[in-house]
């Protein structure tokens, strides 16, 4: 919209100027527009001019603001590839905490079947009811470390489907920002262009109101020019009767 309006003054002004050129040559011998229309049409330009000053004002305002949210997302996609940074870190260290904590549990579980077989070996000569009870507490650990391995391998498989969620998120937030960011900067050398056209036609209105007021003073030069030579030729016309009258006296 704010541009139909510019191009409407720049058009209005164009047709101004067209006028004002052809003023010292009317067609088809029409009678030349007087001083007042030309002083007149000479303010519409000026008027013109400022509003069209004042649009590009608008237009600057406008950049600036464009400038400032381009600044803000730009702030914004900076802290979330952070946060995807400080998200994997943390994945990371996870992992390896669980890996450490995996690994204690192997070497327990290795420690305590070393232990069992020793305990064998040297109960070889108990009863079976002993050995029975060693089985059964040997099951119940095992029974114990599968349900561990279990828990970390659904805690594990927890937090990858965390992460991943979590990183689809924001890959989908910073695709969505980066997108912005095209559309605000094709916004901004759209303006940027419109600017330029404005400060160029800005710049014609000038050199055209210049040329106009050059042909005004032409004009009121001709016209001063005549009005001296009309007087001129009044204060010669006036002593000739008295020339006359004075020619029967002599």
């Amino acid at each position: 919209m704010k541009r139909l309006l510019i191009l409407l003054m720049i058009c209005t002004t164009t047709i101004s100027c067209i006028a004002l050129r052809n003023i010292n040559t009317p067609p088809n011998g029409e009678i030349p527009k007087t001083n007042e229309q030309i002083r007149a049409e000479y303010h519409l330009m000026k008027n013109n001019l400022s509003l069209a000053m004042r649009e590009n004002e608008v237009v600057k305002g406008e950049n600036r603001i464009c400038r400032t949210e381009i600044r803000q997302l730009k702030k914004e996609a900076k802290g979330l590839r952070a946060d995807i940074v400080t998200l994997n870190q943390n994945y990371e260290q996870d992992m390896a905490r669980m890996q450490e904590q995996y690994g204690t549990l192997e070497i327990q579980y290795k420690m305590l079947e070393e232990q069992s077989h020793a305990k064998i070996q040297e109960l070889t000569g108990l009863n079976t009811q002993i050995r029975n009870q060693l089985a059964e507490e040997t099951a119940a650990f095992n029974l114990a470390l599968n349900k561990q391995k279990a828990e970390f391998r659904e805690e594990r498989e927890a937090l990858k489907a965390g992460f991943s969620e979590k990183t689809k998120e924001y890959e989908n937030r910073l695709n969505a920002l980066t997108k912005e960011l095209s559309e605000k900067e094709a916004e901004l050398e759209s303006l940027n262009t419109a600017l330029t056209q404005a400060g160029s036609q800005i710049e014609g209105l000038k050199n055209t109101i210049a040329e106009a007021q050059i042909k005004m003073e032409s004009m009121q030069k001709i016209i001063d020019e005549y009005r001296a030579l009309v007087g001129n030729s009044s204060d010669k016309s006036e002593p000739a009767p008295e020339t006359v009258q004075q020619a029967p006296k002599q």
